[in-house]
């Protein structure tokens, strides 16, 4: 996540649909609007699930564990703050009378927490792996690579020849 702009999407995505149903109670709202609200959703899911490939590139690079923690920081803190905020939302709307657009919006809504979590969890996950304390140094081990590399018995990495361009 070289840059944190999926989790900003998420977050702007978040704010929007709480405004709105702050504004006005979904049952309210006219079907254009709940279909908004439906998109407004998938659209968060799919931050979600771009953040969560952001995540596994950024992972794949390689990067110090101080840079992995400055970057995941703040998706950390949109993923808990959706997970709360959709939730909230979930269990005032569960509370609503059943139409079918709010019953989709609903189960949009459950998606999101759903995908929310997931990230998290992976989020959690992954510090907790990058916190924990390196294992302790074999000195035996090393003391023995570096005799077998004095007698000759290594061989070191060889690359491949690049082939040659034809002209």
């Amino acid at each position: 996540m070289k840059t944190a702009v999926y989790p900003i999407f998420a977050g702007g995505l978040i704010d929007t649909l709480t405004k709105a149903l702050e504004a006005e109670p979904a049952d309210k709202w006219p079907a254009e609007a709940v279909d908004e609200g439906i998109d407004i959703c998938r659209s968060a899911r799919r931050a979600a699930k771009n953040a969560r490939q952001q995540l596994e590139q950024m992972l794949g690079t390689g990067l110090t564990a101080q840079a992995f923690l400055t970057e995941v920081e703040y998706p950390l803190q949109v993923t808990e703050r959706g997970i709360a905020e959709f939730s909230r939302i979930v269990d005032s709307l569960s509370m609503l009378p059943s139409a079918p657009k709010l019953t989709e919006l609903l189960s949009e809504l459950e998606a999101v927490v759903r995908e929310f979590a997931d990230l998290h969890g992976s989020l959690v996950d992954t510090l907790a792996l990058v916190k924990a304390p390196s294992p302790p140094i074999d000195w035996n081990r090393v003391r023995e690579a570096e005799r077998a590399f004095a007698a000759g018995e290594t061989k070191p990495f060889q690359r491949r020849p690049k082939p040659q361009a034809m002209e």
